[in-house]
């Protein structure tokens, strides 16, 4: 049995490397994954290969210095972790909220110098 079926993972970075080789990882341990990078060709590479091995993948095209292409990286996170009734629905909701956040005290210094 997969140890991550029903979960969804969120890879920045995903078109190369590190960020290539972890998403395919959790995605062989049944993970839906959204992937995010900034080279839209590469990132569909990935996201192909995934697919190809009976995976779920779902490329964004992601700039993480720009807020709108963040919104819409976790929006597809959000959509792709699916309907939980109104509780699930304000969890993620608030997740959301909290990753943006957190994003903005972690990384937002380094990408708005």
């Amino acid at each position: 049995m997969a140890v991550l079926a029903g979960r969804v993972a969120m890879v920045t970075g995903a078109s190369a490397g590190i960020g290539a080789g972890l998403a395919a990882m959790l995605a062989a341990e049944g993970a839906k994954m959204v992937l995010a990078a900034r080279r839209e060709r590469e990132l569909e590479r990935v996201a192909d290969g995934i697919r190809q091995a009976g995976g779920v993948a779902v490329p964004v095209v992601t700039d993480l210095a720009d807020d709108g292409s963040l919104a819409r990286l976790l929006e597809a996170a959000q959509d792709e972790a699916g309907p939980g009734g109104s509780a699930g629905q304000q969890r993620r909701v608030r997740g959301v909220e909290a990753a943006r956040g957190d994003h903005d005290r972690r990384v937002g210094p380094h990408l708005r110098r």
